[in-house]
């Protein structure tokens, strides 16, 4: 049953689950199984406080989720909170925060940050570029091992064996090409060999956690890939709080993609997508491709 979800859903779910029942324990209210007039109550109250129509959506999975296990009627179906749910978002709204993606300017800067020989640096400049060139998951990247890495004449094979679109674990394989010596600070393939080199461990993690420059034996956390790109964003000039390892490593090289004129479809595959719609969701190009269309537009500059 544990897993049936995601190690990510499962902590979400836990806090929403630990939430819901704090507020029904203060107000005297039964959480398992919650009726119909206690949910809503709940939802209104989350409303009111100012979250977000998706953060009270999954408010509403982790309840339902506890409930189905349990056998009680799911929350999710009474008529009440679909349309409480329906209310939420006409009052609040969709519309999602867009955070700053991290294009190919803001990665040189970030290499020229991490020049150092030290485990730290290699590792860090290893994560960051395997990550925006294979537009990982922040779990995808912290699960890879040794053996899921493969050294080959002119690229580098990743194979992911398991993601949040593959729970079954069927596993795919993606190639990072080796770039030329004038392009080796932003070189994923030569980042990830010289980790190698460095580390020197021919099984277990790939990634691991380092404690006062000593290599442990544990995984490199997910909080730490996150820590990372903030320090990283920061160091840069980049508001900390205007990007993610989400809009950097996914929606960042989403981005990069669209505005080289790759076609939608590819950009998709690239991001094991299964429809070309999601790129338009990850896509953050904003003015500056518009302004730079223009200028072409206009003849001031040349495709």
């Amino acid at each position: 049953m544990r897993a049936s979800t995601s190690a990510n859903t499962r902590r979400a779910y836990t806090q929403h689950w630990r939430q819901f029942t704090e507020y029904c324990a203060r107000r005297r209210r039964a959480a398992l199984p919650a009726d119909a007039r206690t949910v809503c109550a709940y939802l209104a109250v989350a409303a009111d406080a100012g979250r977000r129509p998706s953060t009270i959506g999954q408010a509403v999975a982790a309840i339902t989720f506890v409930h189905r296990l349990a056998k009680h009627t799911l929350p999710s179906a009474y008529p009440e909170v679909r349309t409480l749910l329906q209310g939420i978002r006409r009052t609040v709204g969709t519309e999602q925060r867009q955070m700053r993606p991290l294009l190919l300017d803001d990665m040189h800067q970030m290499m020229a940050t991490l020049e150092g020989c030290g485990l730290r640096d290699v590792r860090d400049r290893a994560v960051i570029l395997l990550s925006w060139s294979l537009m990982l998951r922040r779990s995808e990247l912290c699960a890879l091992d040794v053996r899921d890495v493969e050294l080959r004449r002119g690229c580098v094979v990743v194979t992911i064996r398991r993601s949040k679109t593959d729970q079954a674990g069927q596993g795919i394989s993606k190639s990072v090409a080796r770039l030329p010596v004038d392009h080796a600070s932003v070189c994923p393939a030569r980042a990830v060999q010289a980790w190698l080199e460095v580390m020197l461990l021919k099984s277990g993690p790939l990634f691991r956690r380092l404690d006062g420059g000593v290599l442990r034996s544990e995984r490199m956390s997910d909080q730490a890939v996150y820590r990372l790109v903030k320090r990283l964003a920061a160091e840069v000039g980049i508001d900390p709080g205007q990007i993610s390892p989400h809009s950097a490593l996914r929606a960042g090289p989403t981005t990069a993609l669209v505005m080289a004129g790759v076609p939608t479809h590819l950009v998709a595959r690239m991001g094991r997508w299964k429809t070309a719609a999601m790129v338009d969701q990850y896509a953050r190009p904003g003015q500056g491709e518009e302004m730079a269309a223009m200028a072409r537009a206009l003849g001031a500059v040349k495709p």
